[in-house]
């Protein structure tokens, strides 16, 4: 007698399971192809005669394409539903990738850079969103296990592409990313009725967006991922200058370095989807912002690499929950809105792209590059004051 309701069940949950699979699959592709960028800088800059300086103008690039449509297309996600959104990023990220490993001009790699940036702004914009909306009695586990699978990608996507540089050459890095997209656009392709739908009945308006603007929730939100990814991009991109020109190590060893501390941000989201069962989302950013301050803190202050190894472990670990449990908590202020906050919010990630290794970069110039670092120690303790308070709008 109730085969049938027993029945759709079954399938609504294979299809719960398979979206979120969907989910964290491209999380860990686009994690991996973004930071696969690194070992293909010097080779770019050899085949086409351009300086290492004008080779980083692809971040530049990158993060001006994210600007342009994250928010509109969080928008957009609620207004015409997640699949579109997500099924256009995954496409703008593959034809920009593939478009970048094809290129015959420097001037054509930065419009296919700004092409697989743009597509990235969407894949940010309706991924996150429409985890929430699958996991909305969980979203603050269900997030950080998002963001887990954003830092196993970053981890392994620098040894990818450096290992593909050395066995073919540089094109092969963004060929191979290129064909992951494709193989993810295949799959989404066949789950189109699990997709959740928005109600005809309650269609999204822009003018719902107001409000948005007008909450502290949001407001604090925005300023937290703007101080985080400022923060944890800053000691990404210099890690390795510092070990390897500060502290004398070989770059080999400051590499791993680095990928020590983008190893711990993945274990720390995975564990964070537990603990944060436990802990208030203000408390677990209070005492995960000021561990990473400690960490980063240490990496500077201590002599050795054994000290330097483990405040690059610390920095991570405690790095690992900012990004998405501020994001849960702003989706849950706005339930309704989740590709909108999502889009709003991570607005803030294409600022802290563009302004935070610049701003130390810049200090680096004038203090010197340690001196410089401590920025990331200050961005760190201003999320944990910032979440002191929890926000009542």
């Amino acid at each position: 007698m109730n085969s049938a309701p027993d029945a759709e069940a079954v399938v609504a949950q294979a299809g719960k399971r398979q979206l979120t699979f969907a989910a964290y699959a491209t999380f860990a592709v686009y994690g991996a192809a973004m930071n696969a960028v690194g070992p293909t800088l010097a080779p770019i800059a050899r085949d086409f005669g351009v300086s290492l300086g004008t080779t980083g103008s692809l971040f530049g690039v990158g993060g001006i394409g994210f600007l342009l449509v994250v928010f509109v297309a969080g928008y957009l996600s609620d207004r015409i539903g997640k699949r579109a959104v997500l099924l256009a990023g995954i496409l703008g990220a593959m034809v920009g990738l593939a478009g970048q490993g094809l290129a015959a001009t420097f001037a054509v790699l930065l419009v296919a850079a700004l092409a697989a940036n743009v597509g990235n702004g969407l894949l940010e914009s309706s991924v996150g969103g429409l985890v929430v909306d699958l996991h909305s009695e969980r979203r603050t586990p269900a997030l950080n296990l998002l963001h887990a699978f954003f830092g196993v990608g970053a981890f392994f996507g620098p040894l990818i592409g450096g290992a593909l540089v050395l066995l073919a050459d540089w094109r092969a890095v963004y060929f191979a990313f290129a064909f992951g997209f494709l193989c993810l656009l295949l799959y989404v392709l066949t789950l189109r009725r699990y997709f959740p739908q928005p109600s005809p009945d309650e269609p999204i308006h822009w003018r719902e967006t107001g409000p948005l603007l007008r909450s502290r929730t949001i407001q604090l939100g925005t300023a937290g991922i703007f101080l985080y990814v400022a923060g944890e991009l800053s000691l990404s991109a210099w890690g390795v200058p510092y070990l390897s020109e500060v502290r004398g190590h070989s770059t080999l060893v400051a590499s791993f370095g680095v990928a020590l501390f983008w190893l711990t941000i993945a274990a720390g989201r995975a564990a964070s989807a537990w603990i944060s069962a436990y802990v208030s989302p203000e408390r677990l950013l209070q005492g995960s912002a000021a561990l990473s301050a400690l960490g980063t803190l240490l990496l500077l202050v201590a002599p050795g690499l054994g000290p330097s190894l483990l405040g690059f472990a610390l920095a991570g670990l405690g790095a690992a929950p900012i990004y998405p449990t501020i994001m849960a908590l702003s989706t849950a202020r706005f339930p309704r809105l989740s590709g909108t906050v999502t889009g709003l919010i991570t607005t803030a990630t294409g600022l802290g792209i563009i302004v935070g290794p610049m701003l130390v970069g810049m200090l680096g110039d004038v203090l010197g590059l340690e001196r410089a670092l401590y920025s990331v120690v200050v961005f760190m303790l201003a999320i944990a004051l910032l979440f002191m308070v929890p926000a009542r709008s």
